[in-house]
C-alpha cells in the first residue's frame, strides 16, 4: 500500500511538472511573439494593399532596364500656368518610376496635351501661351530633377483621343518604344485605358497590326479634386464611354483615325474655324457628337463621340470639367 501511495505521489508530481512546462512554454511563446509584433510598426490595411498588377509589371520592367517611355497626359493648368495638384501627382509619379530604373537605361517621360478647346492657355511673362506638356515638362525639369533630354513634350493633343493619336504618331512609333507606361488619376484611367488600347492596337495601314507595344496604366490619387467637382469628372468620365465605344467600332486603321481626327473631331477639323473658337464653339461642337460640316446633323450621339468635348459645367470650373 505504501508503494501505492508512493507511485500516486509520484504521479501527480509528474502531472504538475508537465503542466508547469507546458505553462511556461506557452509563456515563452506569447512573449517572444508579442515582442516581434511590437517591434514591427503599424500599418493600416490600405497601405498593405498590393499595388494594381500593371503597376508591378511597370515598376518590373523600369527596375531592369526594359520599360521605354512613361506617358503622362494633361490634365490643366492653373492661372499661374502650374499643374494642378491632381496633375502633379501624375508627375510625381511618373518621376519615381523613372528613377527606379538604372542610370544607363532610365525611361523618357512624356508629357501631353496643347490644352483644351473651352478656354484659352495661360500666358507666360512674356505673352507665349503655356501648353499643358510645357508646364508639366518643366515641372518634372525644375522641380523633380528629372534631366531635360529624358523629357519629352507632345503639345498639340486637346484631348484623350488626341492624346493617345499624337504621342502615338509623334514619340512612340518613330523612336520604336515598345514597352509603354501611362499614369493618370483615377477618375480618370477607365476612359485613358480604353483610349490607348484602341489606339496602340490599330494596324498603320495593313490588315494586321504590326506588333502592338507593351502598355501598363497606373493610377493615382485624385488629389485636389473632391465634392461636386470629383462627382461631376466621374460622370462626365462614364457617360463618355459609350460614344468613345462606337467610335472605335468604326475606325478600324491609323489612317481612319487621322481622318476623324482632321475631318470630324470638332477640336482639330478645320471647319472648326467655320463657327469660332471658344466654350460656345466647343460646346456646339460638343452636342452634336463632337461632328463638324455635313455629318454634324445626322449624328445622335450627342456630348459622346468626341472623347474630350464637355457639356454644361453646372457652375464649376469648366478646367475642372473638360480639359482632359
Amino acid at each position: 500500500m505504501g508503494s501505492d501511495l508512493g507511485h500516486g505521489a509520484k504521479s501527480t508530481w509528474l502531472r504538475r511538472a508537465g503542466l508547469a512546462l507546458c505553462v511556461v512554454g506557452w509563456l515563452a511563446f506569447f512573449r517572444v511573439t508579442f515582442s516581434l509584433l511590437a517591434s514591427q510598426p503599424f500599418t493600416p490595411p490600405s497601405a498593405q494593399a498590393s499595388p494594381p498588377p500593371a503597376a508591378g509589371v511597370a515598376r518590373a520592367d523600369a527596375e531592369r532596364g526594359a520599360l521605354d517611355a512613361i506617358i503622362v497626359p494633361g490634365g490643366g493648368l492653373t492661372a499661374e500656368g502650374r499643374p494642378h495638384p491632381w496633375v502633379v501627382e501624375r508627375l510625381e509619379s511618373a518621376a519615381k518610376l523613372h528613377y527606379l530604373a538604372p542610370a544607363s537605361h532610365r525611361p523618357a517621360i512624356i508629357t501631353l496635351s496643347g490644352g483644351t478647346p473651352h478656354k484659352p492657355p495661360p500666358r507666360d511673362s512674356q505673352g507665349f501661351p503655356i501648353t499643358e506638356a510645357a508646364a508639366g515638362a518643366r515641372y518634372l525639369i525644375h522641380d523633380l530633377s528629372v534631366p531635360a533630354d529624358h523629357v519629352y513634350e507632345e503639345g498639340f493633343s486637346l484631348d484623350t483621343i488626341g492624346n493617345g493619336y499624337f504621342v502615338r504618331t509623334m514619340h512612340t512609333d518613330p523612336s520604336g518604344w515598345n514597352s509603354l507606361a501611362v499614369i493618370t488619376n483615377q477618375f480618370h484611367m477607365a476612359r485613358v485605358e480604353a483610349v490607348f488600347r484602341w489606339v496602340y492596337a490599330l494596324p498603320d495601314r495593313g490588315t494586321a497590326a504590326p506588333g502592338a507595344p507593351r502598355l501598363a496604366f497606373l493610377p493615382v490619387p485624385d488629389t485636389g479634386l473632391t465634392g461636386n467637382a470629383l462627382q461631376a469628372r466621374r460622370q462626365k468620365e462614364a457617360a463618355s464611354l459609350p460614344g468613345l465605344q462606337a467610335t472605335a467600332a468604326r475606325i478600324r486603321t491609323l489612317g481612319q483615325l487621322h481622318s476623324f481626327i482632321f475631318h470630324e473631331h470638332n477640336a482639330y477639323a478645320s471647319s472648326r474655324l467655320n463657327s469660332g473658337r471658344g466654350p460656345e464653339a466647343a460646346s456646339r461642337g460638343s452636342a452634336n457628337g463632337g461632328m463638324v460640316g455635313p455629318q454634324a446633323g445626322a449624328t445622335t450621339r450627342a456630348q459622346q463621340e468626341a472623347d474630350g468635348a464637355g457639356g454644361g459645367a453646372g457652375g464649376l470650373d469648366r478646367d475642372l470639367l473638360e480639359s482632359y
